[in-house]
């Protein structure tokens, strides 16, 4: 049985095709960042704006507060009922900083495949790309 052998152009534009789907994908499911908190949170005299903070500070803020949660659960989970940082609820926080931890993962993601986009844009033969040019000219004329 005799496999059909691929030439480098139609392996990369093949690669481009699962990179397409894969970005399409991420954009489905894209968090749009709506905050139920004025994403300024101040502990222990610190302030923390949530917009400012890289991926592994808001990790960092998101487990500490997971463990305040847990804290007043275990001593009294009436206390979690008012509990509140800055006026507004531990749980809102929580939501708010995973889904800035989301945000910025699918910021890496894209970032990551707008560089496997350009590699194998570099990896196309000078002909194909011309040819790729040429019918997006004769699309884009009708």
């Amino acid at each position: 049985m005799e496999k059909k052998q691929f030439t480098n152009d139609e392996l990369v534009l093949q690669l481009k095709e699962k990179l397409a789907i894969k970005e399409k994908e991420l954009e489905q499911f894209k968090v749009r960042f709506a905050p139920k908190t004025n994403c300024r949170i101040i502990i222990f005299d610190i302030s923390y704006n949530l917009h400012v903070l890289n991926k592994t500070q808001l990790i960092q803020l998101l487990a500490y507060l997971q463990s305040q949660k847990q804290g007043l659960i275990s001593f009294d989970p009436m206390y979690l009922t008012n509990f509140s940082i800055e006026g507004f609820h531990i749980n809102d926080w929580i939501v708010d900083i995973n889904n800035k931890i989301q945000e910025c993962l699918q910021k890496d993601k894209q970032k990551e495949y707008d560089l496997v986009k350009k590699k194998l844009d570099n990896l196309l033969s000078t002909d194909k790309k011309t040819e790729l040019e040429l019918n997006e000219i004769a699309n884009l004329l009708g």
